[in-house]
């Protein structure tokens, strides 16, 4: 949450931007902006002192406090990366330190942890700065419209909110390639399972729409009793992928055709059927967006892999693109590879 002098700060950058304050004119006084956005003199005079300090407000003894006059967008000459830092390895996602390193040829670049927001806010919105959100959330939106509202650019990875800069992946096309390949393996009755919608993980909504309007595309004949969409942030995996599980065993005839768009239930998933009798590549096809190297080692499972080197690449084209000053927007999708291990014969 911002402090209430970063709150003023940001309003009076909001009313500039929207051009209820334009440049060159007198802006109310502290008594009215105390009134106004509801908090101290101080509050006010710290806000202000800060955006006089940036240039962008200044002050005539007697007279009042105007707003400057526009100047040229100061150079980039510093990038930041907001995320969090897995010490996983296998977590191929959080790709923060490599890309940074890549910057690092062009810019220096600093990492923040998305935690350390607030308290180092006042170095993101210094002139000539450039943020870089990896796979950010819905409740630092508020920090981001911040930003924009001091001209700071940034590049969103892995999400899209707005109308920001962003580099994602095009699960549309990855979906489609996958689709094809289980359907020529397994048939075209399909066992759906995903994560209930979320705000804060938009890609949920995005996989949703790929996978029914290819099923449309396709002339799969979806049926309500193969959709199984669950809340698998807030309820317990195991348990629930092992309720899924045993509503399947439970049939007449286990279907040959899965899609979990949720890459951390497949393989509580393979393991439960496994222990069932049931295997992957002879009694199924799976298929699962993202990658997982357990998984890789099975037979019968496509992974739709998302391609983070890519988007780092594309990263450093945005960054090269704000140092030429370029302000054309930056909105790419990228297409996942398809990978399987299929069973061998004999």
């Amino acid at each position: 949450m911002l402090s209430k002098v970063e709150a003023v700060k940001e309003k009076i950058l909001s009313e500039i931007k929207a051009g209820k304050f334009k440049s060159g004119m007198i802006i109310p006084s502290r008594h009215q902006l105390m009134k106004k956005y509801s908090c101290s003199r101080g509050s006010i005079d710290t806000a202000i002192g800060g955006l006089s300090k940036k240039g962008i407000l200044y002050s005539h003894q007697g007279k009042g406090t105007f707003v400057a006059e526009k100047k040229v967008e100061t150079a980039l000459v510093k990038v930041f990366i907001v995320g969090d830092y897995s010490q996983n390895l296998r977590d191929e996602s959080w790709r923060s330190t490599p890309l940074a390193a890549e910057i690092q040829q062009l810019l220096p670049c600093l990492h923040i942890h998305r935690n350390d927001i607030n308290i180092n806010l006042h170095k993101l919105v210094h002139p000539g700065s450039a943020v870089i959100w990896m796979r950010p959330s819905y409740s630092e939106l508020r920090v981001m419209d911040y930003l924009a509202s001091a001209g700071i650019p940034q590049l969103l990875i892995g999400r899209n909110f707005g109308d920001y800069d962003h580099v994602r992946t095009d699960a549309e096309s990855g979906i489609a390639t996958g689709l094809e390949w289980l359907t020529e393996n397994s048939g075209d009755e399909i066992v759906y399972i995903s994560e209930l919608n979320n705000p804060d993980r938009p890609f949920i909504a995005e996989r949703h729409l790929a996978f029914y309007s290819k099923c449309i595309e396709m002339n799969i004949a979806l049926k309500p009793k193969n959709i199984f969409i669950r809340d698998f942030i807030t309820l317990n995996t195991g348990q629930t992928v092992s309720q899924i599980a045993e509503n399947l065993l439970a049939r007449p005839r286990f279907p040959k055709a899965i899609f979990i768009s949720f890459i951390a239930a497949a393989m509580p998933f393979v393991t439960f059927l496994e222990a069932k009798g049931k295997f992957s590549g002879r009694d199924y096809h799976l298929l699962t967006f993202d990658q997982d190297m357990w998984l890789m080692k099975h037979d019968g499972i496509g992974m739709i892999r998302q391609d983070w080197a890519k988007m780092d690449e594309l990263a450093c084209e945005w960054i090269l693109q704000k140092i030429k000053g370029k302000k054309e927007k930056f909105q790419k999708k990228i297409k996942p590879e398809f990978i399987v291990k299929e069973q061998k014969n004999g």
